[in-house]
């Protein structure tokens, strides 16, 4: 009986001893997991910090272009300004010509070989290309 109680304590220590392997065993498998899921966390990460600060780039390229096209937009009104004075001071010129009988020449209505409303009508067009491009970012 002796041995018989020998061999059946021997056994519980392997019983034991398996035990406490398979316990290791799961513990090392949580180790590994946690390891790859840390080096997966920090690669997302980095991938997001790299998106942030390309984000942030695009960001200020969109507030420049848009803070240009208010500037153009202003400066096409102020052109525009000054234009419709010029035609009315060659309107004016004009009616007092007339009421001297005296012709003044073609080309006074003439910026650059074109009609000075023809320069009005581009800043028009200014406007538009810039009211379009703020719609295509919305």
């Amino acid at each position: 009986m002796n041995t018989l109680k020998t061999i059946y304590e021997k056994l519980g220590d392997k019983t034991e001893l398996a035990k406490h392997e398979v316990e290791l065993g799961k513990l090392d498998d949580i180790e590994k997991a946690k390891s790859n899921s840390l080096a997966k966390i920090k690669n997302h990460f980095n991938k997001r910090d790299a998106w942030g600060a390309e984000s942030n780039k695009i960001l200020g390229l969109v507030n420049d272009i848009e803070r240009k096209g208010v500037d153009l937009k202003k400066e096409a009104d102020l052109l525009d300004k000054d234009l419709v004075n010029i035609y009315t001071e060659i309107s004016n010129l004009k009616k007092q010509a007339d009421s001297l009988g005296l012709e003044l020449p073609q080309s006074l209505n003439l910026l650059d070989g074109k009609s000075i409303s023809s320069y009005g009508n581009s800043f028009v067009d200014t406007r538009v290309i810039v009211d379009e491009f703020k719609n295509k970012l919305k």
